[in-house]
C-alpha cells in the first residue's frame, strides 16, 4: 500500500507526510488479525489503536481534517466516496488501487512492474477476502455502510445486507 500510495501522491502532486503514510500504511491492516480484534470496533480502528505512539509534534491536529482513524475508514468507505485532504487522501488511494485496481492509470507501467516486483500480489484476490471476512464476520455491524458487506455476502452464508430503506420505514418513531 506504502509504494503505491506515495507513488500515486506524487503523481498528483498531493502534499503528504511520507513518514505517516508509512506508519498507516504498516498497521493499516493489523485489525483484522486475531488477537488484535476488538469485538464492536471496525477493523481500521483496532489497527489504528494497534500503531506505536507517535510524537505530538509529528501528529497531525484534530480537527483539522487530519485524523488518522478517519483517514483509515475513508480508505474503507464506499468507491467513489470522496477522498479525504490530501494527507488521507495518498492512503486511501494507496488501499483503492492495491486492492481494487482503482485509478490503474495514474501509475505507468515501469512503476506497476517495478512495485509488483518488489510485493508481488500473491493470491491477493482470494486472499484478501478471507482475511478481510475474517476480520469483520464475528461483528457484522462494523461492516454496515462499508464495501466490507460485499465481502460477508460472498463468504458468510445466509449474510445479508441491512438496508436503510428497511430501518427508516421499522423506525420506531410514531409518523
Amino acid at each position: 500500500m506504502f509504494l503505491r500510495a506515495s507513488l500515486q501522491a506524487e503523481q498528483l502532486d498531493l502534499d503528504y507526510d511520507a513518514e505517516l503514510l508509512y506508519v498507516g500504511a504498516m498497521f493499516h491492516d493489523v485489525g483484522l488479525l486475531e488477537g488484535h480484534r476488538s469485538e464492536h470496533e471496525r477493523f481500521e480502528i483496532d489497527g489504528g489503536e494497534r500503531r506505536p505512539s507517535v510524537p505530538r509534534a509529528a501528529r497531525p491536529a484534530r480537527g483539522a481534517g487530519h485524523d488518522r482513524l478517519a483517514i483509515d475508514r475513508a480508505a474503507h468507505d464506499e468507491a467513489g466516496a470522496e477522498l479525504p485532504e490530501a494527507r488521507g487522501a495518498a492512503g486511501a488511494l494507496g488501499v483503492q488501487y492495491d486492492v481494487l485496481g482503482s485509478h490503474f492509470d495514474t501509475l505507468t507501467a515501469d512503476q506497476r512492474d517495478a512495485v509488483l516486483a518488489a510485493h508481488p500480489r500473491t493470491r491477493l484476490e482470494t486472499g484478501m477476502i478471507e482475511v478481510l471476512s475474517a476480520g469483520v464476520r464475528e461483528k457484522p455491524d462494523t461492516a454496515v455502510g462499508t464495501m466490507m458487506t460485499d465481502i460477508l455476502e460472498v463468504t458468510v452464508r445466509g449474510y445479508m445486507r441491512p438496508n436503510v430503506c428497511d430501518a427508516i420505514q421499522n423506525s420506531r418513531f410514531e409518523t
